[in-house]
């Protein structure tokens, strides 16, 4: 699971902070042969929510809460099912989820621009499963003095990218990860309370003398260059329970076939991709 809240990059919502922030929570379960669930489920907050409805009226909620979904699911790649998915607007706010299933958890991705990419690599090392899951922010997090990473955290609050991973057998360790039960393991990515905390600290050693203003901003930036969890747990056998999750999946890949949000998902990968403002930068 990961909890998100937060409109785009962490510099770029200096222009967009009006935007508000949506909070976000992925559960991913992993098997012994790399397939395996992720439930997506997200509710933005009531001012991004007006932005997303843009002043509908009541008939259209239906239709403009539908449009934030597929905008949702197609973030993420390796996914070959999506199913049990929900779009409302309950008081005020745009709330939606979905189930979704995947063949190899090595192919599973969450891209987003200005936000950044989400991966996941898992192996074997001996009679041990490993799995990692790195989280690269955008280029736009690592851009900016320290003054305009302060008025960016301001912009950040309740943000919070949190990471719950269900392993196939016994955990034995984890890296950057608390474990929640015998297989299950939760992580901080990233949140805007620990941002706040480490801005205030840095300005703290800025004005002891210890850092420069340039030396603390560059600390902050490379602290999230990257973000990374890593479980190993037990190789442990598919046996009847692999079973019943191959059905579980082929009832589903069956279900999304002719669904509706196939069509939909299909339709919005066609649409020419939004502009790319550093690129045409560059271009010029």
């Amino acid at each position: 699971m990961f909890t998100r809240r937060f409109p785009l990059g962490l510099v770029a919502l200096l222009s967009i902070s009006c935007a508000g922030c949506f909070e976000q929570k992925v559960s991913v379960s992993v098997n012994a042969d790399r397939s395996g669930k992720v439930h997506v489920w997200r509710h933005s907050t009531k001012a991004l929510s007006e932005l997303e409805l843009l002043g509908a009226e009541e008939s259209e909620l239906a239709a403009l809460s539908r449009q934030s979904l597929v905008t949702e699911l197609v973030c993420w790649e390796g996914v070959s099912a999506w199913v049990h998915e929900r779009s409302e607007v309950r008081d005020g706010r745009v709330e939606l989820e979905a189930d979704g299933y995947f063949e190899d958890v090595n192919l599973l991705a969450r891209k987003e621009p200005c936000v950044g990419e989400h991966r996941f690599r898992m192996r074997e090392s001996g009679n041990e499963i490993v799995l990692e899951w790195t989280f690269h922010p955008s280029k736009e997090w690592n851009k900016g003095d320290l003054s305009h990473c302060r008025a960016a955290a301001g912009a950040l609050e309740g943000f919070e990218i949190q990471g719950e991973i269900s392993m196939p057998g016994m955990l034995l360790s984890s890296e950057g990860a608390t474990p929640s039960t015998d297989r299950k393991a939760t992580w901080t990515c990233v949140s805007g309370s620990a941002i706040e905390r480490e801005i205030s600290d840095l300005e703290a050693r800025v004005r002891g003398g210890d850092l420069t203003s340039e030396e603390a901003a560059r600390r902050l930036h490379e602290s999230y260059s990257q973000r990374k969890a890593t479980l190993r747990c037990r190789m442990s056998d598919r046996g009847a329970a692999g079973g019943e999750l191959e059905a579980e999946r082929d009832a589903a890949r069956k279900a999304f076939e002719g669904s509706s949000l196939k069509r939909e998902l299909e339709d919005r990968r066609r649409a020419p991709p939004p502009v790319d403002d550093d690129a045409a930068t560059s271009d010029r």
